[in-house]
């Protein structure tokens, strides 16, 4: 099976990995202190520096996380001649109990 990372670049995979060691930490202190979470992300830009990601698509006070997550990637199209990296997390279910999703 090939993997994202045997057509990556280092850099990628280094930037993309940096983003998950932002995005997880804060993923879980979220469940435990809330047990849940809109989705939300992070960005690498061209020079290196690591920017939270959000998105709120109305005035609603639960928006549907598809919502959320197509307004954060909207986001990062429209800034992606600036960003190296772009990760946005979830929170799912899989297999009956809570998850996180990165990507």
């Amino acid at each position: 099976m090939t993997s994202w990372r045997d057509s990556a670049t280092q850099e990628a995979q280094d930037d993309l990995d940096g983003l998950v060691n932002v995005v997880l930490p804060f993923a879980e202190k979220l469940l435990h202190e809330h047990g849940e979470f809109f989705p939300f992300g992070a960005t690498v830009s061209d020079s290196g520096e690591v920017t939270m990601l959000a998105g709120k698509p109305d005035n609603s006070e639960r928006p549907s996380s598809a919502s959320v997550i197509a307004i954060m990637v909207d986001a990062g199209r429209s800034k992606r001649e600036g960003l190296r990296a772009v990760a946005i997390c979830a929170d799912v279910r899989l297999n009956g109990s809570d998850a996180t999703a990165s990507g």
